[in-house]
Order: C-alpha cells, then sequence, then structure tokens
C-alpha cells in the first residue's frame, strides 16, 4: 500500500491511499507520537539512505534458551514488550517531509518467524543458523517501511531453542539491551506461571506511567543551548592540527566480513589496583580506560596530542527514569587527549577527569556541527572508544539467568571500536574491527600495547607518560 504525508499545523501525519480527509479524522487510530530525531539518529539515517542493505548500525543478538518452550507465550510476550516500549513500533519517515520524523505507530509488531532445524544434523544445523544470521544482517532495513526488530526462533531440537535478535540501532543502544531482553523473558514467565494477558497490559500501562517518555528526552534535547554548547567544543578543540589513526602494518587477506571482534582482559591483580587508585583519587575506571587509548594512540601517531570519538551515554538529561526508557540516547563527541613533557600519568588522568566532567554538560552537541568547526572537518575522527556500564535491575539480572548469550553484533561506520567494561574481576576490552582494513596479527600486537600500558599505569601511575613502556 502507498504512504501519504499531510503536514498540519507543524505535525506530521502518515496514512494509507484514503482520502486526505479521512486520513486526518482517522489518524488517531494508527499513531501515538510524532517527534524528531536526535543527531545521532540523523547521522544513522544518512549511512541507512546511502544503502539500507549495509550492515552498519544494525545489533544483532543469538540466544540459546534450554528447555520446552510455548511457542504461543512467545509470541504474545513480544506483544507485550511493543506495548511497554514504544519506540519498537517505530518508523523512520524522511520521504515528502522538511525534515526526518519518528512515527510512533500504535500497533507495529514485531517481525516474527520460527524455523524447525531439529532433523537436521549437528553440522547442518551450524550452518544454517550462520546462514540465517548472515542473511538477516545483509537484508538491512528499511527504516520507513520495516519493523525495526526481527525475530527468528529456532526450533533447534527437543528440549533446546536458539533466538535470533536482529535491530537497528537507530531506535536503542547498548543500555537498552538488558532491559529489553529482562523484560521479554519476564512477560514470558509470567505467562508461563498462569498470569492473563490482561493482567499483564495492565501491569505495563502502571509501569509505563512510572518513567517518562523517549519523547520527552527529544524535548529536553531541543531545549538545550547549542550555540553555547558548539563555544565549548570550539575551545576544546582549539589548535589541534592533526588526525590520529591505527595504520595497519601487513596486507589483510581477502574476506566477505565486515566486522570481526577480539576481546581481551586485564588480569585481576592489575585491575584492583587501579580500581583503589580510582577510588583514592577520585577518577572513573572510564577515565583510566579512554587516557590509555589516547596514549597508545599518541604513540602510533608520533605525536603528544590526539583526538578520537568517545561514546557518552546522554542518560544525564532531567528526564524521569531516564536510566530505565528504552531508546538511542548515546551521542558521539570528540575526545582530546593532550600530553606534555614531563607530565606524570597522574597528572593527566586527572586533567582529563576534569575536562570529562566538563564535557558532559555539552555531550548532546551533535558531531556533525562540531566537525564543522574544525579543520579535519570529516576526517576528525578515526577511532572510537566507548565504556560500557549499563543499567540492568535486579529484576531483569535474575531473568536474563534463563537464557544465555551466544553471540553478539555491532557495526558502526569506524574501522575501529575499543569498548572497555568490567565483567567480574577484570576490565576488559573489546576491539571491533574491519577486516578489510586490520590483520588479526594488527590487532593482536594492539592489545598487548594497551594491556602494557595499563599493567604500568596499575604499578606507577606517577610515572612521566614519555616513560612508558609501549
Amino acid at each position: 500500500m502507498g504512504k501519504f504525508i499531510i503536514r498540519l499545523d507543524r505535525k506530521y501525519i502518515i496514512g494509507g491511499n484514503n482520502k486526505v480527509q479521512n486520513g486526518i479524522q482517522n489518524i488517531s487510530k494508527f499513531i501515538s507520537d510524532i517527534y524528531e530525531l536526535t543527531p545521532m539518529q540523523e547521522g544513522m539515517l544518512y549511512h541507512n539512505l546511502l544503502d539500507n542493505k549495509a550492515s552498519k548500525y544494525i545489533i544483532q543478538n543469538v540466544f540459546n534458551i534450554n528447555g520446552i518452550i510455548d511457542e504461543k507465550y512467545i509470541q504474545d510476550s513480544l506483544r507485550l514488550l511493543t506495548q511497554r516500549h514504544d519506540v519498537l513500533r517505530t518508523a523512520i519517515m524522511h520521504e515528502k517531509s522538511e525534515k526526518p520524523l519518528q512515527v510512533i505507530l500504535k500497533n507495529r509488531e514485531i517481525e516474527y518467524q520460527r524455523i524447525d532445524l531439529s532433523s537436521l544434523s549437528i553440522d547442518e544445523k551450524s550452518e544454517q543458523i550462520r546462514k540465517l544470521t548472515r542473511e538477516e544482517v545483509e537484508r538491512g532495513f528499511d527504516l520507513q517501511q520495516d519493523s525495526l526488530v526481527r525475530i527468528i526462533l529456532i526450533r533447534y531440537d527437543n528440549i533446546s531453542s536458539k533466538v535470533i535478535w536482529t535491530m537497528h540501532h537507530i531506535i536503542v543502544d547498548g543500555w537498552c539491551l538488558p532491559i529489553l531482553f529482562g523484560d521479554f523473558i519476564r512477560y514470558y514467565e509470567m505467562l508461563r506461571s498462569g498470569k492473563t494477558e490482561e493482567a499483564i497490559e495492565e501491569a505495563v500501562e502502571k509501569e509505563k506511567k512510572e518513567i517518562g517518555k523517549y519523547s520527552e528526552y527529544i524535548t529536553w534535547l531541543e531545549k538545550q543551548n547549542k550555540g553555547l554548547a558548539l563555544d565549548y567544543w570550539r575551545e576544546e578543540l582549539n589548535g589541534y592540527e592533526g588526525f590520529a589513526d591505527i595504520e595497519p602494518i601487513e596486507e589483510v587477506a581477502d574476506t566477505d566480513e565486515t566486522v570481526r571482534v577480539m576481546e581481551f582482559q586485564l588480569n585481576k591483580k592489575a585491575t584492583e589496583r587501579l580500581q583503589k587508585y580510582a577510588i583514592k583519587n577520585k577518577i572513573t575506571m572510564n577515565i583510566i580506560a579512554e587516557t590509555t587509548w589516547g596514549i597508545v594512540l599518541q604513540w602510533y601517531n608520533g605525536t603528544d596530542d590526539v583526538v578520537f570519538g568517545k561514546v557518552v551515554s546522554g542518560r544525564n538529561a532531567d528526564v524521569l527514569g531516564i536510566d530505565k526508557i528504552v531508546g538511542l540516547f548515546i551521542n558521539t563527541v570528540p575526545c582530546r587527549v593532550n600530553s606534555r613533557r614531563g607530565m606524570s600519568v597522574n597528572e593527566l588522568l586527572k586533567e582529563m577527569q576534569c575536562k570529562s566532567n566538563e564535557g558532559i554538560n555539552y555531550s548532546y552537541t551533535s558531531l556533525t556541527d562540531i566537525q564543522e568547526e574544525t579543520e579535519q572537518r570529516h576526517d576528525l575522527i578515526k577511532t572510537l572508544f566507548a565504556y560500557e556500564n549499563y543499567y540492568i535491575s535486579e529484576e531483569s539480572q535474575k531473568n536474563l539467568t534463563s537464557i544465555e548469550m551466544e553471540s553478539a553484533r555491532e557495526e558502526t561506520n569506524y574501522g575501529m571500536n575499543i569498548t572497555t567494561f568490567i565483567s567480574g574481576s577484570h576490565l576488559c576490552m573489546r576491539v571491533t574491527y574491519n577486516p578489510k582494513k586490520y590483520s588479526i596479527r594488527d590487532i593482536d600486537i594492539l592489545y598487548k600495547r594497551i594491556v602494557r600500558v595499563l599493567e604500568q599505569i596499575a604499578e606507577q601511575p606517577n610515572a612521566l607518560i614519555e616513560e612508558l613502556e609501549i
């Protein structure tokens, strides 16, 4: 069915091929909200319009479920999930409108299919699952027409199943994933225990009233002083003349893959030392990790002044219950690590913490707008750094124990992303990279250098930066 968009008193509405007047009268039956995009969403939309089958900004998780499951409860749980989290019903409208808009449909369903592989051999099952996950990524998303969440339930054998969960990053960030998966399993367990759909629906509506809406974040964003924020970033980047990248050391083999991941961790003793240092000096582990990346990047580029992209959570906005809202809040801003001859690691860390504390007040600024103020423009950012510190409620954590994550996939338009997080007693790092640019040896050498710097900071935080062995 074709679509039309009507502009009415600065509001946009979407309908089918009915007459315009009927569309206006009945629009409330189909749409619950309309609002603009965040700067980050606009960037993702731009890349999608260049190629809507590109694999960038597609999030995919594969889960193992042990035990016999009830497919009806799975489908009912997905429906309850879309009732609980409005953004799962989003359509990104960009044609025939002055600027792109997010339209929240009242009745959009998550795309769902079931596949039975139980009769195949183990090797055949593995091959089919690899094929399905690859095809889901290659399929891409039409942000206007498609459900932005797709679920494939796979019957693996008589007592176990797998779920392929594919989403577009434009509606969610990493913080949202444990919330979504936790709620999904919670609803499934409630249904299985005998609670009626009506009772759960009432509970869902009550939960929704206890926190704000994603649209309230958009409203907050529109009220911020963008001019003041650009002044801050202009000053922060003043005098920066180069660009910092990681150059590969060898040619790579041909591959059809677009993204690979390598994970590693710091030993327990060094992690504990860093944590004690952080508490004593009021410096976050986030700052220690990002400063370490800056020092390594300085070494690779033969300079004491580097800039890279830093992912911020965006959840410092004044919106009720923002840590429990599902939506894309993250943003990317520049992070400058500028050291001086004779400067200690401790001095640099304290300086970086002060800059971070100030910069968070302007972290909502569009990266595109910031880059337009620099000489480098779109060459300003070559690598991306993120620190994961997601909110997981006790209830979600309990529910997540009934499902096992098998694999996870995420890809951006940067050739290298560094993600750090605490897992158990270890500081961990995940390098997501483009295998068409970097070899496994490149990444192996890189991670050893990162670990070596972290170990030295843990042992001697007062050491001079030029004395660090990289």
